[in-house]
């Protein structure tokens, strides 16, 4: 015969839990992969001569890349 109920029921609750455990971590990976993106886009606009250096907007941007360094 199989496993007693019981039992099944353990191993899924387990393998739940494993799940569970991973997910946070890929969250967390992902958010960082997103904060380096936005970075980088902040970096290349403070860069270009579109933002003038010392203007409201630029001190903005900076304060803003500073946010997302890892």
């Amino acid at each position: 015969m199989g496993r007693p109920a019981t039992s099944i029921c353990r191993v899924r609750l387990a393998e739940s839990d494993a799940v569970q455990e991973e997910a946070p971590a890929q969250n967390t990976s992902h958010l960082l992969g997103r904060l380096a993106s936005i970075r980088d886009i902040l970096k290349n606009l403070m860069i270009s001569d579109e933002v003038p250096n010392g203007s409201r907007i630029y001190k903005e941007l900076e304060s803003a890349e500073k946010l997302t360094n890892t």
